[in-house]
Formats: C-alpha cells, sequence, structure tokens
C-alpha cells in the first residue's frame, strides 16, 4: 500500500525499506534498475554459501525464503505486481513456515517467474547479518563503505539497541554462527553509533509502550492460536456473504467476541474443517502446567491424527492455516 500510494501521489519510482534499517548513502542506483524493471527484489545473499557447516546457510534460508521483503523497489509499470502481492498479503501474511508462508517473503521468489524485475546484487546494499560473510564493511574519511563501494542501507535484524556492541540476537540460533555477534572495526563503529542514535532518538521511552494489537478488548492475550481462530471466522463470514465477526478491540462488542473465540469450533456456520484446524491448531500449542495435563494433550494430538486416517475423512490432522483461497472454497457457492 505503501509503494502503491506513493506512484499513484506522483512518483516515477518508489522504495521500501524496513525500518530497522540505516541509510547512508543515495539509492539513485536502485530507482533507475525500478524504472527499467518494473520490480527491484533483494536477494539474501549473492554468493554461495561456504559448505563448512556454520550458520545461517542455504538450509537456514531456506524457510525465510531467497529473497529479502526488508528492501523492495517498484517503478510505474508495476501495478500488476502490486495487485498480486495485495491480494496475496490481504488475508495470507502469516509467520506459518510449515505450510511455506513467512510474512510476505516467501511470495518475492515468484517474481522471477511473473513480472519483469531486476535482482539486486549490490553488496552496499540491504547489507546484514546473514550476508555479512561475503561482504566487507570499512570506513574512509568518515564514510562507511561496502567492499570498497558505497555502504547504502544497513539492515539491522534483531538489533537489541539496549545490547550495545551485539550485532543481533538471532546468531545465536546457530551452533556454530559464521558471523560474530560483536564485531570489531569499521562494522563495530556503525554498529554503536546506530544504536546510540536509537537511544538518543527516544527508544526507551518507546520501547515501554505495549503493543495495541497484543490483547483483545476485554484484555484477553491474542496470541498465534486466537489470531489463527479470528482469521477463520472472518475467511468464512467473507466466503458465506455474512457480517463480520466482532473485532477484538471493539468494546460495544467485546462480549460477542470473548464468547466465539471461547468455542470457535462450536461456530455453526465454520465449516468442518475449519473447526477441526482450531481444535488441532489449539491441541498443537505447548501444554502448559503440570505433566499429567501435558501427557494428556499429547494423547489428544495422537488420538485426534489416528482418526483423521480413517478412510473418507476429506481433512486430516491440520494445526496450521491455510491458503484464504482454499479455506474460501470449502464454503457453499465459492
Amino acid at each position: 500500500l505503501l509503494l502503491r500510494s506513493r506512484l499513484q501521489a506522483g512518483a516515477d519510482t518508489a522504495i521500501f525499506i524496513d525500518s530497522d534499517s540505516d541509510m547512508h548513502a543515495d539509492l539513485n542506483p536502485v530507482a533507475d534498475l525500478a524504472a527499467r524493471h518494473s520490480v527491484v527484489i533483494s536477494p539474501h545473499v549473492v554468493k554461495p554459501f561456504p559448505r563448512d557447516g556454520m550458520g545461517p546457510n542455504e538450509w537456514d534460508l531456506q524457510k525465510y525464503g531467497v529473497f529479502n521483503s526488508g528492501f523492495l523497489a517498484v517503478g510505474e509499470e508495476a501495478a500488476s505486481f502490486l495487485d498480486w502481492m495485495d491480494d496475496h498479503v490481504r488475508r495470507d501474511c502469516l509467520f506459518a513456515e510449515e505450510v511455506g508462508m513467512h510474512a510476505d517473503q516467501r511470495l518475492l521468489e515468484w517474481v522471477p517467474a511473473l513480472f519483469d524485475h531486476h535482482v539486486l546484487r549490490d553488496p552496499g546494499v540491504n547489507v546484514a547479518h546473514w550476508n555479512l560473510h561475503e561482504r566487507e564493511i570499512s570506513e574512509s574519511g568518515g564514510v562507511y563503505l561496502c567492499d570498497g563501494g558505497p555502504l547504502r542501507t544497513f539492515h539491522f535484524s534483531g538489533l537489541d539497541p539496549e545490547d550495545t556492541g551485539v550485532l543481533t540476537w538471532q546468531l545465536r540460533q546457530h551452533a556454530n554462527p559464521r558471523v560474530d555477534d560483536r564485531p570489531a572495526g569499521a562494522l563495530s563503529r556503525l554498529l554503536v553509533d546506530y544504536q546510540g542514535r536509537l537511544v538518543e532518538a527516544g527508544y526507551r521511552d518507546v520501547g515501554r509502550v505495549p503493543y495495541s494489537y497484543s490483547a483483545s478488548a476485554a484484555g484477553r492475550p491474542l496470541g498465534q492460536w486466537e489470531r489463527r481462530a479470528y482469521r477463520e471466522m472472518v475467511l468464512a463470514a467473507e466466503a458465506l456473504g455474512r457480517d463480520a465477526p466482532p473485532s477484538p478491540f471493539d468494546r460495544s462488542r467485546s462480549a460477542e467476541f470473548e464468547r466465539m473465540l471461547d468455542d470457535p469450533g462450536s461456530i455453526p456456520w465454520l465449516s468442518r474443517p475449519a473447526r477441526s484446524r482450531i481444535v488441532d491448531a489449539e491441541l498443537a500449542r505447548p501444554a502448559e502446567g503440570e505433566r499429567l495435563k501435558r501427557s494428556a494433550t499429547t494423547g489428544l494430538r495422537l488420538a485426534r491424527r489416528a482418526a483423521r486416517r480413517v478412510t473418507g475423512r476429506g481433512h486430516g490432522w491440520m494445526p496450521h492455516p491455510l491458503p484464504s483461497d482454499i479455506t474460501m472454497s470449502e464454503y457453499p457457492g465459492q
């Protein structure tokens, strides 16, 4: 929507950069590419990973996708791409790697097949911890460089501004990370400078503000299961032409929302597969409490999985969402 609005306002090109990125040089070369090729996408890496047992590697990034959605540029002829993205992310911008969804990012893998595009291989753009092993940050006369050319944007994904000198918590996911999370030299200066500017700009104050959409109007925490159950309700209502279910944040309909979320599986207008997905997703959540409860939950999971193998059942054990068009096709008239 942001990219489209800029083009509709008369811009020849529009560039999206993640909010955790720092810009150090102009992006005119990228804008020129977008004007010529409609869509410019940024790969996570531009060289093969060494086969050295260190991380990240191709397998680590497989679930996130080849391209990074934290940097994207479009030109005037990108309308078909933007329409396609709008249609897909409207209800399918989910973190559900088990079904190939990582927010909007995995969609970008279709761009080379479907749209005029350019794969950006400029090492100075969208530099991040996942590609630092192939790029060298240096400094000359107070100007930061990458591989000897301009450092245009650095993507500080996973940065904690309070953890001074530490690049990202995400490197701790790897038993043998190929990049040091406490860099030295020019990269260390770049990092500490950025952290300092964030704190100076009021990061600590902003960090104390609670996320507005983390709980319903009645105070119920809205975790992954609650959001997926509500999504099933929304898709069912849209498919059937019904009024939308009450918003979690509408105080005037708060009681109605809470009743529906307390027992979504009993909502009569949900499809049978949708109700089963909701129950399966709830059972797949990490069990809390004493060992007996965990044991009972595991037993229920196994029982439901076994029941789905019975001949004639149209859907199997499925503790994950489905794409919205598949979900909506479960309803009459779709």
